[in-house]
């Protein structure tokens, strides 16, 4: 898919009405103002088409290794698995530590996308894990450690309402 309408565009080969452009542009306003990570998924892939304040964390250090990248790849295919299987809001921990989650995005009764929230931790983080964890990938840790204090805290309470809301949101798309 290319350009602009792309995404769209495969929503309507698919019988569909759903705007992407729309959706996209409320994400990403969601991420500057909340300071969260945000990403669009087409139902049956588990992989966004688009992303929208993603932490450093998982772009330098978790997406770097091909051992954490799995881990990340892994939740994105378990929430969408899920997801496509008729879940609702769902909400999980990656191996690599931090929580995210996915709201099933629907056009006349069909599962067409996915909302994630996601990079997040539940608590604040031990040092010591993280020192632990940045140093079995073979990371530098104190700047493993400095990539991780830029990750915000939400309890998984306010992963699952944020979620809630924007699926609420997306009715109106």
């Amino acid at each position: 898919m290319d350009g602009k309408t792309g995404h769209r565009d495969e929503i309507i080969k698919r019988g569909l009405d759903l705007d992407t452009e729309l959706v996209k542009e409320i994400l990403k306003g969601y991420a500057e103002i909340t300071g969260l990570t945000f990403a669009l998924s087409l139902a049956g892939d588990p992989m966004p088409v688009a992303q929208f304040g993603q932490k450093r964390l998982c772009a330098d250090f978790h997406m770097a290794s091909s051992a954490t990248r799995a881990n990340c790849l892994r939740q994105h295919q378990e929430l969408a698995l899920a997801l496509d299987q008729g879940g609702e809001t769902t909400v999980s921990r990656c191996s690599n530590g931090l929580w995210g989650g996915g709201t099933p995005v629907f056009v006349e009764d069909r599962h067409v996308a996915t909302i994630l929230v996601g990079q997040v931790f539940v608590s604040p983080p031990r040092h010591d894990e993280l020192r632990k964890r940045a140093l079995a990938h073979g990371f530098d840790p104190e700047d493993y450690l400095g990539a991780a204090a830029e990750v915000p805290v939400l309890s998984q309470a306010g992963i699952r309402r944020c979620l809630e809301h924007l699926r609420l949101l997306a009715r109106l798309v």
